[in-house]
């Protein structure tokens, strides 16, 4: 795999470099698009896509360049433009599996602010990537 890009992914894109082996299980349940990055949702049809997050960084998650020293407003913005997307009244129409995975992103959203906005978590979050 070759080196990832540190660059933050452009506004509504949650992206990484994904492996060969990556990018094949990330394929839209709904229309069969391919997505070689980790996405909520099918940038084709919208559908909610699979839990795979592989790689992915709570930085990536959020949208948010790699570094240490974060402005936690970025950091509250991305978490409310995200879980605006991904709040459970939004998808209360959806299929119980849509609902579910709605329910683990916005799990691992809330998990990837929680560890950001601390310095501490994020420290030993760092020191771990």
């Amino acid at each position: 795999v070759g080196p990832r890009s540190l660059a933050p992914p452009a506004l509504g894109q949650r992206a990484f470099a994904a492996s060969s082996g990556e990018e094949a299980r990330r394929r839209c349940r709904g229309c069969g698009t391919e997505h070689g990055d980790f996405a909520f949702f099918c940038r084709a049809c919208g559908a909610v896509m699979e839990a795979d997050y592989g790689s992915t960084t709570h930085f990536q998650l959020l949208g948010l360049a790699p570094k240490f020293a974060l402005d936690l407003t970025e950091v509250d913005q991305a978490y409310k433009e995200l879980q605006k997307k991904l709040h459970p009244d939004r998808h209360a129409q959806s299929g119980s599996q849509d609902r579910e995975l709605v329910e683990v992103h916005a799990a691992k959203v809330n998990e990837a602010v929680n560890t950001l906005r601390s310095p501490l978590l994020r420290a030993g979050y760092w020191m771990e990537l």
